[in-house]
This record gives structure tokens, sequence and C-alpha cells, in this order.
């Protein structure tokens, strides 16, 4: 079930998820790509490696924090399907 679970999350069961292009989406690709390329106008190498180095450490956090809840859910349904179909 956990094999389930996070091949779902991770997109890897093409027959159940699929995925949309969204302008807003784009949108927010262009906008982070203009402000890097003015921090990169704005600090020298040294400091770009640190602030990717932090920007990555950032988004592992949110990715495990995102899929901690997508886990949750997902058993939290599990239960009530159960909960729904079973004999009492």
């Amino acid at each position: 079930m956990k094999d389930l679970i996070r091949r779902i999350y991770e997109s890897e069961l093409d027959e159940v998820t699929r995925y949309i292009y969204s302008y807003d989406l784009k949108e927010k690709y262009e906008l982070r790509d203009e402000l890097f390329e003015k921090l990169e106008k704005c600090l020298n190498s040294k400091d770009i490696q640190l602030l990717e180095d932090y920007s990555n450490a950032v988004a592992d956090i949110a990715n495990g924090e995102r899929y901690q809840g997508f886990y949750i859910g997902m058993q939290l349904c599990a239960r009530l399907m159960i909960e729904l179909f079973s004999d009492d």
C-alpha cells in the first residue's frame, strides 16, 4: 500500500494521474526565472551557491510535508471506505 501511495503521489501511474498544463504555474516559473536573473546580477557565485543550497533544503522540507499530508489523506480515505462498506 505504501508503494502504491508513493507511486500515485509521484505521478508514476499514468492511468491514474496526468500532468495538466497550467498557465498560472507557467507564470510562476517565469517569475522565478526573472528573480534568479536579478539575483545573479547582485550576488557573487559563492552567495548564489549558498542561496541555492538553502532553497533546495526548503524545497525538500516542503515536499516532505506535502507527501506526509497526501499520505495521511490517502490513509483516511481508505479508512473511510472500510467504514462505509463494513457490516456494523
